[in-house]
């Protein structure tokens, strides 16, 4: 998996926990995450599909896509200890890297999704 899509509201306490949780999973090895809501706003219902076009775009054109706008990261995110990155321009994607990336939707009632999307070429 070279990126995850998150959530990314931009608030000051569901932004640290997502990018844990990520970390997490991928901190050993590191990982781009990014989110479409500094190019959409939040799309509310729409939020999580808009996301999945934005990760399908990037499979598609093999390249990891910037985040616009990032200027002054979150300090709460230990964005260096856990090996999360974020792309602020875009860049080719990542040759030991199997083109696979994560997204991330979360309801405000409470409802939590996460979705794993593949390029045709990774499933040989």
């Amino acid at each position: 998996t070279a990126m995850i899509e998150c959530h990314g509201t931009g608030t000051t306490v569901g932004d640290p926990i997502e990018a844990a949780a990520v970390a997490n999973v991928f901190g050993e090895h590191g990982i781009y995450i990014g989110s479409v809501k500094p190019n959409l706003g939040h799309s509310e219902g729409a939020s999580g599909l808009s996301s999945i076009i934005k990760m399908t775009l990037a499979l598609e054109n093999k390249t990891i896509p910037p985040n616009i706008h990032f200027t002054t990261p979150n300090p709460k995110i230990r964005f260096d200890e856990c090996k999360l990155k974020v792309p602020t321009e875009p860049l080719p994607w990542p040759q030991d890297r199997d083109e696979l990336v994560g997204v991330n939707s979360f309801g405000i009632g409470g409802s939590n999704a996460h979705v794993l999307l593949g390029s045709a070429e990774s499933f040989g």
